[in-house]
């Protein structure tokens, strides 16, 4: 007998879209200062006008960047800058994960559902309008929110987030951010409600844990944040939890959490990151995947690629006319575009497919997250994006100074 929904849930259900909305909704309008400086550039890629100088792969890893005589005008570049751990450079083809769950199989929901402690017939239908078939399981009893779906979309939720969304606790407005990009986090702790924690040590947890029961063929999950703040629970008890942002990776690229065209209009970029949170060190009380699961199908290898000299150059010529830039963090990154079937197609469907493009990507901070729906990246980072096969340049200058 299908369950109806209650308010809570039905409360907890446009949360979690909202949520969802903006992991994908990428940079904020853009202010009109902003478009005047953007005037001959636009968001879409450029083919660059200049010679561009290529090396191997190998030649990449070996790059010394500080020895590189690198003429600029209004940009700087982050110390420490490195391309050692790149093994290959590639042209990726993706789907989701086709047949994830389908009311005829139900294997990888029922390991799901044994993996989080719930019964399987406890599930109950998504609403009819909703974009493919799933399921869901919401208890104010048990605490837990499930979500599973076709496409391999995976969201759950307990401990104090579930009750942080149903207002039985309150952050105190404490936290702490690390980005594990540019900070060592070794000698950070966080205080559980059982005892304090080396938050390094929970995101290795975190990364051995999807990797035994939410692996993705070839690719692997590599925490990239840790937010920790403190949430005052109904009994009056004070204790923290921490928030760890994840991304896939493939030989040493990771994948886009940055740039995303929006959930208002088709996506042809579409950014993609796994949201945890913890409560304590043994096990995730919460795990989002990025809209949807993700395979890889096909991997073609370059033999040679923009040498990182030509790429700071080609970057270069398209901040002239900007104000100075700060560059946060340089890194090759895999750039996905959904190959959508319909034209006005905005969700990730069963069997999605995609084309993950390598860019030189430069990463200028401009604001800050909002954590409350957890961490996102998309509206708070500018960015040029150099094509690392082509040259192309895609450059995203709409996020104000100052953020949200």
């Amino acid at each position: 007998m299908k369950k109806r929904s209650t308010g809570r849930e039905k409360a907890l259900r446009g949360l979690l879209a909202l949520s969802l909305a903006v992991c994908l909704a990428g940079c904020q309008k853009t202010p009109d200062a902003v478009k005047e400086r953007m005037s001959g550039y636009g968001e879409n890629a450029q083919k660059n006008t200049g010679e561009a100088s290529y090396c191997t792969v190998e030649e990449l890893r070996e790059t010394d960047v500080g020895s590189l005589d690198l003429a600029l005008d209004n940009m700087k570049l982050p110390d420490g800058i490195d391309f050692s751990g790149v093994e290959d450079v590639c042209v990726l083809e993706l789907s989701t994960s086709e047949g994830y769950v389908t009311e005829e199989d139900t294997e990888n929901r029922d390991k799901i559902m044994g993996l989080f402690g719930i019964k399987a017939d406890s599930l109950e239908n998504q609403d009819s309008d909703a974009k493919g078939y799933g399921e869901t399981y919401n208890s104010g009893a048990d605490g837990k929110y499930l979500a599973i779906c076709e496409n391999g979309f995976v969201s759950y939720i307990s401990g104090l987030e579930y009750d942080v969304i149903f207002g039985q606790a309150q952050p105190t407005g404490k936290e702490e951010r690390h980005d594990l990009a540019l900070e060592d986090v070794s000698g950070e702790t966080v205080e559980f409600r059982e005892g304090g924690a080396q938050i390094g040590e929970v995101c290795r947890q975190a990364e051995s844990w999807m990797a035994e029961h939410m692996p993705m063929e070839e690719l692997e999950c590599r925490v990239s944040e840790a937010y920790a703040q403190e949430v005052k629970a109904a009994d009056g008890e004070k204790s923290w939890q921490l928030c760890l942002r994840a991304e896939p990776w493939y030989k040493g690229i990771r994948f886009n959490d940055y740039l995303n065209n929006g959930a208002a209009s088709q996506v042809k970029e579409t950014a993609y990151g796994i949201t945890l949170y913890y409560d304590g060190m043994d096990a995730p009380s919460a795990y989002i995947n990025g809209g949807c699961g993700l395979r890889l199908e096909s991997a073609e290898e370059a033999d040679e690629v923009v040498d990182f000299a030509s790429a700071v150059r080609l970057a270069n010529e398209k901040v002239s006319s900007f104000q100075n830039q700060d560059v946060t963090k340089v890194f090759p990154m895999y750039v996905m575009q959904a190959q959508y079937e319909e034209e006005d197609q905005t969700w990730l469907s069963l069997g999605q497919k995609f084309i993950a493009r390598p860019v030189y990507a430069f990463l200028i901070k401009a604001g800050e997250e909002d954590f409350e729906l957890g961490i996102t990246k998309a509206n708070c980072y500018n960015m040029i994006l150099v094509d690392m096969l082509t040259g192309e340049i895609t450059v995203r200058m709409d996020v104000p100074d100052g953020g949200n």
